[in-house]
């Protein structure tokens, strides 16, 4: 608490090392900002912040004398390139750990994490309200698997108990033209919603096969200029990164060690945002109009 409430920068009392599979080459914007928003927060509680990239079964095998050598007390889990099980990485009795991911399978250990359903279920609400009817979800097994299906479930909640059609989801492990355009004819969708950025831009490369139906990414990422490419939900993965470090320094300062008995999760809450995407447009039930959204809000 001293170094928190002091003037000056603290000076590093602890060391923490953020750990991911996923090579040091591969930039996504999301995992970026979570790793500089945990970077600020070390920071500011004084602890010195390193990150490991583990790329190989040799790499494993000398992590945790690593560690040792550098007096590494705490952990932070990353997104992983994959779902992993890391039960046998380390001897985790001797380190503090969160998590930051839902891609570490096992073990269960505290973490902090979008709260997918309430995110995604503000979508459905706000499209609702925005005149849409047929919601249609196109989304990565691996991906729907690494959430929980949360984003599925907010989705298929709003089909059964909200004010929208029922709509099958586009749970796919990759994305093809074929299968597509067959879904797309069966389940008629007013407005596309995209797992991220990545799909969300294969579909509008898909073109005329969407007839121009508007697309809501359900993880939006910013581009270097702020701006978002579409609209949707913005995770806010430097609060996540921040927060998870912060709950760290809690474990070390209290000597919490190893994988807990009982891991807690806490959720971050996202936010809309407004997208460069052109405009988008629904019918408001029953009156033949068009209401249409633009960057300031919706108009009809």
């Amino acid at each position: 608490m001293h170094h928190l409430r002091g003037r000056k920068t603290p000076k590093a009392t602890a060391s923490v090392c953020a750990l991911t599979t996923r090579p040091p080459n591969l930039k996504e914007k999301f995992c970026d900002l979570l790793l500089e928003g945990a970077r600020e927060g070390a920071r500011a509680a004084g602890f010195a912040f390193d990150i490991m990239y583990i790329d190989s079964a040799e790499s494993r095998r000398r992590l945790q004398r690593q560690l040792r050598q550098r007096g590494v007390e705490g952990l932070l889990l990353l997104p992983m390139a994959r779902l992993e099980a890391l039960d046998e990485l380390l001897d985790w009795r001797e380190f503090s750990v969160v998590s930051a991911t839902l891609s570490v399978a096992r073990p269960h250990f505290d973490r902090v994490v979008a709260d997918h359903f309430l995110n995604n279920f503000s979508i459905c609400e706000r499209l609702q309200r925005d005149g849409f009817r047929r919601p249609g979800l196109v989304i990565h097994a691996q991906h729907d698997q690494r959430c929980g299906h949360s984003i599925s479930a907010a989705c298929a909640w709003h089909g059964i108990y909200g004010k929208v059609e029922p709509l099958r989801a586009h749970v796919c492990d990759k994305l093809e033209a074929s299968a597509l355009r067959r879904w797309l004819t069966k389940e008629r969708p007013d407005v596309v919603l995209a797992e991220q950025d990545a799909l969300a831009h294969l579909l509008r490369a898909a073109g005329g096969m969407l007839a121009g139906l508007p697309i809501i990414s359900c993880s939006a990422r910013p581009l270097d200029d702020g701006t978002f490419p579409f609209s949707g939900n913005y995770d806010r993965p430097d609060e996540i990164g921040a927060t998870a470090v912060e709950r760290l320094a809690h474990k070390i300062a209290t000597g919490q060690r190893g994988i807990p008995e009982q891991p807690h999760t806490t959720l971050v809450r996202g936010k809309w945002i407004e997208g460069n995407d052109r405009p988008v447009a629904a019918p408001v039930a029953g009156t033949g109009v068009k209401r249409v959204r633009t960057g300031r809000g919706v108009s009809r």
